[in-house]
């Protein structure tokens, strides 16, 4: 994923942070009835290839201190590198209304605190002062990477089809996308359906979608000199709009990654 300076201030825009502790703390009692799956990232250098998951269990207290327990962790292993002091970051998606209607990226920065004894391998990691949640999943776009990119397909309808469209997006979030055009073949206010798009996991879909803006690019992008940005309406099967979340959300948690590592 391209990754350019000037996001960065959009990027933290995205978040909102959440501080209350009587909220924090029923937030981390849902993630642990439900048993949502993190997937946690570590300081260390060494593991920055590695994407390590585990499952909230329980939250506890001891001595005045309380932690959260994760297990099902994987790879097996993994706990003798992050449970003893290292500084984390557990990412998650969390659907607040329990029924699919709000399915949202969260993460908080925590600590390894240590094994947790027993048959089953778990461990503890710090109580977070701080959850942040993606505000709005349609505010923040990603570039996906020129080697993996999001392949879009148009109907072949007057003026449109395969000719006139760039068949990859230029950017992408869960609630729309943009793609350059050879030569006007949409006008603003436009809806377009049948659109099919393909993520770099070979999944595919079709949406519907309404042309928001035209933006003239030409000095950059000779070939196809316009850009159109596109609000989808409608997301065929169900689950797409999931699907198309969780690859945002692992963009996302790319990017992060790199950021928190200073790149």
């Amino acid at each position: 994923m391209a990754w350019e300076l000037g996001k960065k201030g959009q990027e933290a825009q995205a978040w909102d942070k959440v501080n209350n502790p009587g909220e924090i703390e029923k937030h981390l009692k849902d993630l642990c009835d439900r048993q949502v799956v993190a997937e946690i990232l570590s300081d260390n250098r060494d593991n920055e290839d590695q994407v390590f998951q585990g499952t909230f269990r329980r939250c506890e207290g001891v001595g005045g201190k309380r932690f959260v327990v994760l297990d099902t962790l994987r790879p097996s292993g993994m706990i003798q590198l992050l449970s003893e002091h290292s500084f984390l970051s557990l990412l998650y998606f969390f659907d607040a209304s329990g029924v699919g209607l709000d399915l949202m990226p969260y993460y908080f920065d925590s600590q390894g605190l240590g094994q947790v004894p027993g048959d089953l391998p778990a461990m503890r990691v710090a109580w977070p002062g701080v959850i942040h949640r993606m505000q709005r999943r349609q505010f923040f776009r990603v570039d996906p990477s020129p080697t993996e990119p999001v392949r879009v397909l148009f109907p072949h309808f007057p003026g449109g089809g395969d000719v006139a469209f760039e068949q990859k997006v230029a950017d992408v979030s869960s609630g729309g996308f943009s793609v350059r055009m050879r030569a006007p073949a949409v006008s603003e206010g436009q809806e377009v359906g049948n659109i099919l798009i393909v993520l770099p996991d070979q999944y595919s879909f079709t949406v519907s979608a309404l042309v928001r803006r035209i933006i003239r690019e030409g000095r950059w992008h000779p070939d196809y000199p316009l850009r159109a940005a596109f609000e989808i309406t409608r997301f065929e099967p169900r689950g797409a709009e999931e699907q198309l979340s969780r690859y945002i959300f692992r963009q996302q948690r790319e990017m992060i990654r790199r950021l928190k590592r200073g790149r």
